[in-house]
């Protein structure tokens, strides 16, 4: 089980229980492309519009949802010149700059779908009086994935993880210091893959239409392979691990208020396949070189038997696939080991 760069606080505990909650929507197809996005809905009225578990044996639903821009209520917005206006608002596949590039420094390279951008605030907190650039590649409903060749199944997903491989190739042969740190909904990849192979075996009509498909394609296929990638080029790398989000709101009401969701729920029902995906990326790290770090943020926000809608007067999540930007702003801490390996201090 993973434990490594882990946090306690008083009346948190260690990780024991597993359950499966998917989590964020994928989509948006085209005649000629995939725009999928998995990041979470703009406005208040749409929280529930992702991807959320239900009941054991049922198949989780995929909906639209939009890429959060300025506005957005408790998630990170980027930079607008992060954001491809010609082709709908999307991440634009280049990198993300968010402070001052300067080559001669080094860099930490934020990497991921949009469970790497939930947590941009405390990642950019802990860089912040530190002389090293931040450089985003993230997307929603983008898995982390190496990608040698054009696969014509998600164009934009397929060119950021390109562009994000070869930057970091680059800058690294260039004698630049560059830190990646991975994040994505590991659990929810899975058990979509789970969901596609009991279709086939049950000889039952695909749960989600060819787009989609593809896409948790490229993930099941695609990012084992680039933890290796990123082994042989001796990159440093800390991966993100587990991270919840809340069932349905008519699977789980909540009488304390679900706009933001604020009760506590069993952990199981919070945290995706938690045994399994920690084992999964136990086998994913041992690709990297040595020194490499987990970092798990579950012990802020939920004890051995349950998950907290609230910690300190802030709202956990901000819909039930991602955890809040004012809540996540309080997490600087579990980066700042991070931050220091990406100065090159530890």
């Amino acid at each position: 089980m993973l434990r490594l760069g882990r946090h306690r606080s008083e009346g948190r505990g260690a990780l024991r229980k597993a359950g499966m909650v998917l989590v964020a929507g994928l989509l948006l197809a085209s005649a000629a492309s995939v725009a999928a996005v998995e990041a979470p809905a703009t406005t208040s009225a749409d929280a529930d519009a992702d991807t959320s578990a239900g009941p054991r044996g049922e198949r989780p639903a995929v909906r639209p949802v939009t890429t959060p821009r300025r506005g957005a209520i408790d998630f990170p917005w980027l930079p607008d010149r992060c954001y491809d206006d010609a082709h709908g608002g999307a991440t634009r596949t280049t990198p993300c700059r968010i402070n001052r590039f300067d080559p001669a420094r080094p860099s930490l390279v934020l990497w991921g779908d949009s469970h790497a951008q939930q947590y941009l605030p405390p990642v950019r907190s802990a860089l912040r009086e530190r002389d090293v650039n931040l450089v985003l590649f993230t997307s929603g409903s983008c898995p982390p994935a190496w990608v040698a060749r054009r696969r014509a199944a998600y164009p934009s997903c397929e060119a950021k993880n390109r562009n994000a491989l070869d930057w970091v190739r680059r800058h690294r042969a260039d004698g630049q210091r560059v830190t990646v740190l991975l994040s994505s909904s590991w659990s929810r990849w899975r058990a979509l893959y789970r969901v596609v192979r009991a279709d086939e075996r049950a000889g039952r009509p695909p749960s989600y239409d060819d787009a989609i498909l593809r896409v948790i394609e490229l993930s099941h296929e695609a990012t084992p392979p680039l933890f290796r990638s990123l082994g042989r080029l001796g990159v440093r790398v800390d991966v993100v691990g587990i991270s919840g989000g809340y069932p349905p709101r008519d699977k789980a009401p909540c009488e304390e208020g679900d706009d933001p969701y604020r009760c506590p729920l069993p952990r199981g029902d919070v945290i995706g396949d938690e045994v399994a995906t920690e084992r999964y990326l136990a086998r994913q790290v041992r690709k990297l070189r040595a020194g490499h770090r987990f970092v798990d943020t579950s012990d802020a926000y939920c004890d051995a038997s349950q998950c907290f809608g609230t910690v300190d007067g802030l709202a956990t999540f901000y819909d039930s696939a991602h955890l809040g930007k004012s809540f996540t702003s309080t997490l600087t801490s579990y980066f700042e080991p991070t931050a220091r390996r990406a100065a090159g201090r530890s």
